[in-house]
């Protein structure tokens, strides 16, 4: 975690149970634990984990803090208010929770497409849905996924990223946005352009929490050794009109009230 001090980021200190032990055992173990997102009241993280070295074998996860305290992590499969998404063949990246009935995220199903692909879960009469892939016309036969807030307010647009080689592709993975037609449908995606995109892995863009700027990661073609950058949102023509979703609901707000213990892992 890093904080900003007189407009400068200061050095980023570590989780673990030296920096604070009420955080570290908790979440932090010898797996892979990335992509962290905190709902809009701090009280849950959704997370992804992965095993060391295998980007294929990701599950979601979340952790709620109760009594001012996180609790143990645990699998979405395991949690009843959150619908049942984890397979064998790997969910990655932190999805987007777009509402209490409404999750974006990214699977990878073999012998559908050669890599992950964007799919949604909605929940009807209070009971969560099988989920359903958003279709061809925004998943490729590449990789494609999407990050945290990139979902517009209006639900009707979506910021994916996706190694797709059409379309207008700069090569490796590029930043591209969706938009829904009257029918509700997903269209095919647009580049963002080289405000955002070069020939190198551009990828995992999100927005600042005021909206203004749109950061992510660069590295050069074919590699994962990235560097942080960002742009102003109005410098890209495709996000002037671009109102982000901000930070996810607690989906666990009610689980205290109910019981009135911590949940047990």
């Amino acid at each position: 975690m890093s904080h900003q001090a007189d407009g400068e980021w200061q050095e980023p200190i570590h989780l673990g149970p030296g920096i604070d032990p009420k955080v570290g055992p908790n979440i932090n173990t010898s797996a892979w634990e990335l992509e962290p997102s905190f709902s809009d009241d701090g009280n849950v993280i959704y997370f992804t984990r992965y095993e060391a070295g295998n980007m294929l074998s990701g599950d979601l996860y979340v952790v709620q803090k109760v009594d001012g305290v996180w609790q143990s992590a645990r699998n979405w499969n395991d949690v009843p208010e959150l619908p049942n998404i984890n397979t064998s063949t790997g969910e990655e990246h932190c999805p987007i929770i777009a509402s209490d009935s409404l999750i974006y995220f990214s699977y990878h199903q073999p012998g559908v497409t050669q890599d992950s692909d964007i799919w949604k879960v909605e929940k009807k009469d209070g009971v969560w849905q099988k989920p359903e892939s958003l279709g061809l016309k925004i998943n490729s036969p590449q990789r494609d996924h999407m990050h945290w807030t990139g979902l517009s307010k209006d639900g009707k647009s979506l910021i994916i990223t996706s190694t797709r080689t059409d379309l207008g592709s700069r090569g490796g993975h590029d930043e591209w946005i969706s938009h829904q037609n009257t029918e509700g449908e997903w269209q095919e995606p647009l580049n963002l352009g080289d405000a955002v995109n070069t020939g190198g892995e551009d990828m995992c863009w999100t927005f600042t929490p005021d909206g203004k700027k749109f950061t992510g990661s660069w590295g050069p073609h074919g590699t994962y050794d990235m560097d942080l950058r960002w742009v102003n949102k109005d410098d890209v023509p495709l996000l002037k009109d671009f109102e982000p979703i901000g930070p996810p609901p607690n989906l666990l707000i009610n689980s205290k009230a109910k019981t009135d213990k911590p949940l047990q892992p």
